[in-house]
């Protein structure tokens, strides 16, 4: 089966039904707000979209809780992604992964978008544990040729906290002017209320980019105190 023609346009066609899912909701959620960690708030409203969109009638078995403590048997517990889609009719065993966003109107800044590590080891299938390792796939993927790469894509559904609105849809559909990084959380991306459309290299150049970006502000810290040791030993 071919991931761009099949796999992709049918999992826009489900992400398109869970946007009218979301919509069509008439009392909007009332997320946690009690605990004084906002991350812990975040994630019990995320699992509450999450039980919310998978006992929806329309998305009835076309969605597969990632959470659940009995899984099939081809899901991994820790896999990426809050909810999965079920693609297994075009011969994917494991689930098509989507990450929700709890984001309050309030919020201006970027969300944590998802973990690097995973990103990478899920975009080209390849055992990514570390950052060297994220560095060591994205120099064999410039050394084999974007063209050579077929990119999986992750889904993306962002419900805003105040107010009945949501985005829904894939990473590589997100503006780059979004997508924000910082020594922290390597690939942010505020709510948003646009989209792109690219093609599997434009895609594949965009994560480099990003990437490269992360790590040179990372190493900031580093560059300066290198280049202050420098001074002192041309000052000799």
């Amino acid at each position: 089966m071919s991931y761009n023609s099949e796999v992709i346009p049918y999992v826009r066609s489900v992400l398109g039904k869970i946007d009218q899912a979301l919509l069509s909701k008439e009392e909007w959620f009332v997320f946690p707000s009690d605990s004084s960690d906002g991350r812990t708030n975040s994630q019990q409203g995320e699992h509450q979209v999450a039980e919310y969109l998978l006992s929806y009638p329309t998305l009835f078995e076309l969605l597969v809780n990632k959470d659940a403590k009995k899984k099939a048997k081809d899901e991994d517990n820790r896999a990426f992604g809050d909810i999965g889609i079920d693609i297994r009719r075009f011969g994917y065993e494991k689930s098509f992964p989507c990450n929700i966003k709890i984001i309050s109107e309030s919020n201006k800044c970027g969300n944590n978008a998802c973990g690097l590590t995973n990103l990478i080891g899920y975009t080209f299938n390849k055992k990514c544990s570390s950052h060297d390792n994220v560095i060591e796939i994205l120099i064999d993927v410039d050394k084999s040729g974007y063209d050579n790469y077929v990119p999986l894509l992750y889904g993306l559904i962002m419900v805003q906290k105040e107010n009945k609105k949501c985005w829904i849809g894939t990473f590589d559909e997100v503006p780059e002017k979004y997508i924000g990084t910082n020594p922290s959380n390597p690939l942010q991306v505020p709510f948003l209320t646009d989209r792109v459309s690219r093609t599997n290299k434009e895609y594949i150049t965009l994560l480099i980019k990003k990437i490269v970006e992360y790590h040179t502000k990372k190493s900031r810290p580093l560059a300066m105190w290198n280049s202050y040791q420098m001074s002192k030993i041309s000052a000799q």
